[in-house]
């Protein structure tokens, strides 16, 4: 049996984003040399890493404001920090037809976030240069270590019927300058049984590895995962592997403390991938059996595989027979661990955010949050509450910054922010030299499309099966459309959480290390 670890303290702890209105938040997270940069749905601030106000939070329509007339308030909001070039990237949607339906993109001029920007909004109707009557949702933002941007997407018809994944390939010799950007898409992939690809997720990626890679899991299930790779030179996208892992099924919704209602956990779709140190590490939600005519129990897989062996590398259930785990987000980090943050609740916990690390997982939580009340502010049960939370690698220090939502005692969400790195490892203070531009006004660009396009629709495709994946319906549920009536408020943000001793494991008991994910449709 494994010892298991202590895990690692807080080293800084902050409270960030308050309730938009909107629900889901979907928190992301980014850092750079000086700044850490935060987003949800539908607004973005910038802070120092001593958790300092650079810019207030401010809505996403305010940030995009110069494109000028969108079709909706922006949505499922993504940020990274590509540490190759040293820019910031912000990508969010804006409009759910197959006639107005866009990709908007940001850009930092520089590494610093809070000078000067250049903005994108790209036709996501469009596959290559030719017209479809689909939108694109629930998007994927990475990046290679040479000149690939990558967005990626579900793309439905009008009727919210899934229709393929597609993948849009940048060019960071003309995005990272303001150029005119041209772009190279791929549609309808398959997996290896010729069924429909769903949520292929671009690696933010670590190392240089010549490839950038895509990871997509069964949404609804099962003992494979599916890893592409992108050849940048040639705009070649190719399928590489179907890697057998433990099996996983859809997990229920989670429960809360205090009532009734529950959180909706959604599906197993992936989450953020990154790839390091020749490996591909993702999250996804997952449910899990522990005894024969239990419960089924929300949980939160780790997973990593080798991109030379086709292997599984980790493949870690973070569950528990007495609690539920979701969202989960991972990093892995240069001092040689994982980290992974997620939310947690169960009959004696409110939503609140944990984490934890490859010397800890499965049983052993930490908590960056606490909640502080069940949460009921959509509607019925089960309530919204995300889909995904976020994880970012400093690239000065090589410690983790975790960002998510918890409720709060009023029932509705705040976000969190913390930073710590592997256990035994020390973060240090770096200081880094900002090139920030002396002007905060924003460039708009004019985007062009090439014609050159790969993977025809496929003639077998289904568009009235009830198994279909769903559509992510931030849109329906988001009570303030246009995001104008944002009350974010960042004051006393110089509090530490109080909770940074506190196990999560003491409240609930923890799980057998040797449990697997049960099989979908056991």
């Amino acid at each position: 049996m494994r010892r298991r670890s202590p895990l690692p303290p807080l080293f800084k702890s902050w409270e960030a984003i308050e309730d938009t209105t909107w629900d889901p938040p979907d928190p992301h997270i980014a850092a750079g040399p000086n700044h850490v940069v935060v987003i949800v749905n539908s607004s973005i601030a910038v802070y120092d890493k001593d958790g300092g106000v650079e810019s207030a939070p401010d809505t996403l329509d305010n940030f995009f404001s110069t494109l000028g007339s969108l079709p909706t308030s922006p949505f499922d909001p993504k940020v990274a920090y590509d540490h190759h070039d040293g820019h910031f990237l912000v990508v969010a949607l804006s409009g759910f037809t197959s006639t107005e339906s866009y990709w908007l993109l940001g850009v930092s001029q520089t590494n610093d976030p809070t000078g000067s920007w250049w903005l994108y909004a790209f036709d996501a109707t469009l596959n290559g240069a030719s017209d479809t009557t689909n939108w694109v949702d629930f998007p994927g933002l990475g990046f290679d270590e040479d000149d690939g941007v990558f967005l990626t997407g579900n793309m439905y018809n009008d009727s919210d019927i899934f229709q393929y994944a597609k993948v849009r390939r940048l060019y960071k010799s003309e995005i990272y300058v303001g150029g005119g950007a041209t772009w190279y898409d791929h549609w309808a992939m398959q997996y290896e049984d010729t069924s429909t690809a769903f949520t292929l997720k671009p690696a933010e990626t670590f190392g240089a590895p010549g490839l950038e890679y895509f990871l997509s899991t069964r949404w609804s299930g099962g003992s494979d995962v599916t890893v592409w790779n992108y050849a940048g030179d040639t705009d070649t996208l190719t399928r590489q592997a179907t890697v057998s892992v433990d099996s996983y099924a859809t997990p229920p919704d989670a429960i809360q403390k205090d009532t009734a209602d529950l959180v909706q956990t959604n599906d197993c779709r992936t989450q953020e991938v990154q790839y390091s140190g020749g490996n591909l590490y993702t999250a996804f939600n997952e449910g899990v059996t522990f005894t024969a005519g239990a419960a089924v129990r929300a949980g939160s897989r780790v997973l990593g595989v080798s991109t030379s062996t086709n292997l599984t590398t980790v493949d870690v259930s973070v569950s528990s027979d007495s609690r539920d785990t979701y969202y989960p987000a991972v990093k892995y980090l240069p001092a040689g661990c994982w980290i992974a943050v997620m939310a947690m609740s169960s009959t004696n916990n409110y939503p609140g955010i944990v984490y934890t690390d490859d010397a800890s997982a499965p049983s052993g939580l930490q908590f960056l949050k606490t909640g502080e009340g069940y949460f009921d502010a959509t509607g019925g049960s089960p309530h919204r509450w995300g889909d995904y939370f976020g994880a970012a690698v400093d690239p000065t220090d090589g410690s983790i910054w975790m960002y998510g939502q918890y409720a709060r005692s009023t029932h509705d969400w705040s976000t969190w922010i913390g930073n710590v790195n592997c256990a035994g490892v020390t973060t240090t203070s770096t200081t880094s030299t900002s090139t920030s531009s002396s002007t905060t006004t924003t460039t708009i660009v004019t985007t062009t499309s090439t014609t050159t396009t790969s993977f025809s629709l496929p003639s077998t495709t289904t568009t009235t099966s009830t198994t279909l994946p769903p559509v992510d319906d931030d849109v329906d549920d988001d009570v303030d459309d246009d995001a104008t009536d944002d009350d974010d408020q960042t004051d006393d943000d110089d509090d530490t959480s109080s909770d940074a001793d506190d196990d999560a494991g003491d409240d609930d008991g923890g799980g057998d290390d040797d449990d697997d994910g049960g099989c979908c449709g056991c």
